[in-house]
């Protein structure tokens, strides 16, 4: 199961394109997401809590594709700083 949430204090995730791990509120700062709106962005996370994706920004490594899959889900957004 996939669930969407807001962001939390202590969030992280694996942005894809990035080896590691890397805080949300410094990927909105890089990405210069406005306070204001960093509570409102969907954050789509697995049953354990793990992000996936930041919708609208950025993909997590944890959500790729690979040869083994065989399963998948695929999601469309219009991108927040557009």
């Amino acid at each position: 199961p996939l669930y969407v949430r807001g962001f939390m204090d202590g969030d992280r995730f694996s942005p894809k394109g990035m080896s590691g791990t890397k805080k949300l509120q410094d990927f909105f700062t890089d990405e210069k997401v406005e306070n204001s709106l960093r509570k409102s962005i969907p954050i789509i996370v697995d049953k354990k809590g793990k992000i996936l994706a930041i919708l609208g920004l950025r993909e997590s490594s944890e959500a790729m594709l690979s040869k083994n899959t065989k399963n998948y889900l695929s999601l469309s957004f219009k991108n927040i700083k557009e």
